[in-house]
């Protein structure tokens, strides 16, 4: 396809899934970054730290040994105000 890519070795590829479905996330660990969402969650609603946490750890399972970090995205609703949005969720 062209024009081809400025990005090495390819354009990043993300995937997204809802959490406790397995293989999302099986598929997120070979790529570049993941937007998991939950089952019980939603709409705004960010995913509590222990399930992220949950998710992480089944991905970590899943990558290759060497691979670079996974980037990380959740689904939340912040009024602008908080200067550290990450909050719990951080190191998750």
């Amino acid at each position: 396809m062209l024009p081809p890519p400025l990005q090495q070795p390819r354009i990043p590829i993300w995937r997204g899934g809802r959490w406790p479905s397995k293989a999302p996330f099986r598929r997120a660990a070979r790529w570049d970054g993941v937007m998991p969402t939950h089952v019980g969650y939603g709409l705004g609603q960010t995913m509590p730290p222990a399930e992220l946490a949950a998710v992480m750890r089944y991905i970590r399972e899943h990558r290759e040994d060497g691979a670079p970090p996974l980037a990380v995205a959740l689904e939340g609703r912040t009024d602008g105000a908080a200067a550290d949005r990450g909050g719990p969720h951080v190191g998750a």
